[in-house]
């Protein structure tokens, strides 16, 4: 695994990691759709819930676990994400379906696009306080600069984030400290 694929991984396993155990729960994983069963976003918490546990499955499969586990240490999280092909569901099921989830939670107001607020609202909802990192990461994620996160831009960044091009990297969605 090169250094870019560990840091990507690392920087997604610290940010779901809110506890900072060092091993990732699926409690703490399954925390998102759980935050929207409160809010009575039922339909969207079920939707990204058997994404998130199909992705949890599979990682404990690839990095040799037993089915069934509560917690991933982040050398198992990494070889979880290690190797997958872009053919196989992951890639072609998993994190679209995922991706639009998570546009669709974001987007609270429901007109297709991601205001600043909103994009504010889903990083105050994992802890994060980092104004500046909210800023930048938005502006980033606004490729066209027209104030908003259309449904393609918050794709495309998802996809390149998963995938193995330091070209474009979107690793700083993860990356907060």
């Amino acid at each position: 695994m090169d250094a870019y694929e560990k840091q990507r991984w690392t920087g997604l396993y610290r940010f779901l990691n809110v506890s900072g155990s060092g091993l990732l729960t699926i409690s703490e994983l399954m925390e998102y759709p759980c935050h929207l069963l409160r809010e009575g976003k039922v339909e969207d918490a079920c939707r990204i819930a058997k994404v998130l546990k199909r992705i949890w499955d599979a990682n404990l499969e690839q990095a040799g676990r037993s089915k069934g586990e509560t917690s991933l240490n982040l050398e198992d999280w990494i070889k979880g994400h290690y190797g997958r092909s872009e053919q196989d569901w992951y890639h072609n099921e998993a994190i679209p379906s995922l991706a639009g989830a998570m546009f669709d939670i974001m987007d609270e107001n429901h007109d297709n696009l991601i205001s600043l607020a909103e994009w504010r609202d889903h990083y105050k909802r994992h802890g994060v306080k980092n104004e500046e990192f909210v800023r930048s990461t938005f502006a980033k994620m606004d490729t066209n600069s027209d104030g908003s996160i259309s449904r393609q831009e918050f794709e495309y960044a998802l996809k390149m984030y998963l995938k193995h091009d330091p070209d474009n990297d979107y690793s700083f969605l993860y990356t907060v400290e």
